[in-house]
């Protein structure tokens, strides 16, 4: 099977990211996974796969999806958007948001 795409799921509910990792697998995207923000920009800075998306949730324990989106639009060495652009999406609740990151 053909990898489209990879895909970073940052969620601190495991049924949840576990379940939308599952969907993009099964479409056959190359999937990571990040419990909370703090582990995704360890992931983002330990040489995983530069993500061509990623969908972050805002409300989580450690580091919050807006602090965590700040640091990957700020390049906290975390090697997200050298100069190019990802998509970032991210949820609370039902709300459903998109923002495209640029790098420096």
């Amino acid at each position: 099977m053909l990898t489209l795409a990879t895909v970073m799921v940052v969620d601190d509910e495991p049924r949840l990211r576990a379940g939308l990792a599952e969907l993009f697998a099964a479409e056959g995207h190359w999937v990571v996974e990040a419990g909370d923000g703090d582990q995704a920009l360890a992931l983002l800075r330990g040489g995983a796969a530069l993500p061509d998306a990623i969908f972050l949730d805002l409300k989580m324990p450690v580091r919050d999806g807006i602090s965590t989106l700040q640091a990957i639009m700020a390049g906290d060495d975390t090697r997200a958007v050298p100069g190019g652009h990802r998509h970032v999406l991210w949820r609370k609740r039902a709300d459903h948001h998109r923002h495209e990151a640029r790098g420096p």
